[in-house]
């Protein structure tokens, strides 16, 4: 499988998915966040499939990565995202130590397509 990735909002129209990391920082960064929501608004307006991924706290190098309760997220996401209904699916969730291989294996499979689609790729 191959991933291609852009941080350019231009390229927006282009994505399958829109990666929404969520972590202590997300939501608190001030004017950075404030952008990422816009951003965020923009791939849901377009029906760009939203992956959310989720740093949990643990073991394991999560306080680096600024690891938080996912109920937090109910009280700083943007009024705007949660009323389009950001957390309406599940998020993967990120952990640390020995889980953190796992974790990123769950996020790539979660970019593949579902095997009908792929099935039905081989039979054209």
């Amino acid at each position: 499988m191959q991933v291609l990735t852009t941080q350019e909002p231009s390229k927006l129209a282009s994505c399958d998915y829109f990666l929404v990391y969520l972590h202590a920082k997300t939501w608190t960064s001030g004017e950075a966040s404030e952008k990422f929501a816009d951003e965020v608004r923009k791939a849901m307006d377009a029906g760009i499939n939203i992956l959310l991924m989720h740093e949990m706290i643990g073991v394991g190098g999560q306080e680096a990565r600024f690891a938080c309760e996912f109920g937090d997220f109910f009280q700083l996401t943007p009024a705007a995202l949660l009323e389009a209904g950001i957390y309406s699916q599940i998020s993967k969730v990120a952990k640390g130590g020995l889980l953190r291989d796992v974790s990123l294996q769950l996020l790539a499979r979660a970019l593949q397509p579902p095997p009908c689609a792929r099935d039905a790729r081989m039979y054209r």
